[in-house]
């Protein structure tokens, strides 16, 4: 019993290894025709998508709940003990 695949037809010999040449080769092609290392990373630093700049959004959203959260004990103070607002 064969567990997780889409088929269960059983090959034969011949057609398993003609299979096992067809995905050798297309393997081979992708790794003989990709770009070099270098080009990928400089292409990513340059990028100036929005989803670089995600994170940056997200650091600016945190920063001002944490300072809301710090700053709010001191402003409630503040206010009890102020006549102006009583």
């Amino acid at each position: 019993r064969q567990r997780g695949l889409a088929t269960t037809k059983k090959y034969t010999a011949a057609e398993r290894e003609e299979l096992l040449k067809v995905a050798n080769e297309k393997m081979k092609a992708y790794y003989t025709n990709r770009p070099p290392i270098e080009k990928i990373r400089q292409s990513k630093r340059n990028s100036n998508s929005v989803r670089d700049k995600e994170h940056y959004i997200q650091a600016v959203l945190v920063a001002s709940f944490v300072a809301t959260f710090v700053i709010t004990p001191f402003l409630g103070k503040k206010i009890a003990q102020d006549d102006a607002f009583r």
